[in-house]
């Protein structure tokens, strides 16, 4: 009496092999395409995490001015800047003034009193 048996096998195994064979080179067409890409645009493959960020960061930018230049009119970049755009001495003033405006605590006093207002629903 043997002590291991085979176990019985369900056909040869070739779909599995196929499958496996057909994600093998759908994998390989989308590395080359990626490399295409990169070579194109001046990059290298990434090695690291960091360079894996930073490809992330440039395909980013190059589909969001892709997409920018095929569905933007092509009169809108040449439309000139607007007057009621602030400068930026404009901004920073703004936001200067905007981060002294502040209120005292004691003006937040009756607000547990006042809540919840008249209208809410009572439970």
């Amino acid at each position: 009496m043997p002590l291991l048996v085979k176990p019985d096998r369900r056909g040869t195994g070739e779909g599995i092999k196929q499958k496996k064979s057909s994600e093998m080179a759908a994998h390989k067409a989308k590395t080359a395409e990626i490399k295409s890409f990169l070579s194109s645009v001046g990059l290298r493959y990434p090695q690291t995490q960091a360079e894996v960020k930073l490809l992330y960061k440039e395909m980013g930018i190059f589909m969001a001015a892709s997409v920018f230049l095929a569905r933007t009119p092509a009169t809108v970049p040449d439309l000139p800047e607007q007057g009621i755009q602030d400068t930026k001495e404009q901004m920073r003033f703004r936001a200067v003034c905007d981060e002294r405006i502040t209120l005292p605590l004691e003006a937040f006093g009756n607000l547990a009193t006042s809540w919840p207002p008249p209208w809410a629903p009572t439970v």
